[in-house]
């Protein structure tokens, strides 16, 4: 593993197929597998980009607790969620089945796993969000060096 500790998509992508590959040869479980794998690299990059907002109970002042209240909220449903959809595939061990039953949803889980995918990897999300907890990091240093100047 790299000196930062964390892995790779590629890594993460790896880990997933090899999974699907020791449950067995049906084309369900690398469907499913390989879906939990961008569902977990989508839930690192939705992590890293707003947990920092989470931490500082400076953001958003007296409404930081509301906040925080929807952000566990939104991540226990977006977890729930995408769970069920990923697995469906491993559970009914059809490929087709799966897509109907992923099709009487509108395919609205592959369609947000392609999207978020696009947003962070492709369109530079990640480096945006990076890029803005970089500036807020930057702005309560700054505010708590002005403080302690006051002192």
């Amino acid at each position: 593993m790299p000196k930062s500790k964390t892995s790779s998509k590629q890594a993460t992508i790896a880990t997933f197929f090899v999974s699907a590959w020791w449950h067995g040869f049906y084309l369900a479980y690398y469907v499913s597998f390989i879906a939990a794998s961008f569902v977990s690299n989508t839930s690192r990059l939705l992590y890293r980009s707003f947990n920092p907002y989470y931490e500082d109970p400076t953001f958003l002042g007296k409404a930081h607790g509301i906040f925080r209240a929807f952000y566990y909220i939104i991540g226990v449903a977006l977890t729930s969620l995408s769970t069920s959809f990923e697995v469906i595939p491993f559970s009914i061990l059809d490929v087709s089945g799966a897509f109907r039953i992923w099709g009487s949803f509108y395919y609205a889980f592959p369609i947000g796993l392609v999207l978020n995918v696009l947003f962070f990897d492709f369109l530079g999300g990640a480096a945006v969000f990076a890029e803005l907890n970089k500036q807020r990091v930057h702005q309560v240093k700054k505010t708590d060096n002005e403080k302690e100047k006051l002192d």
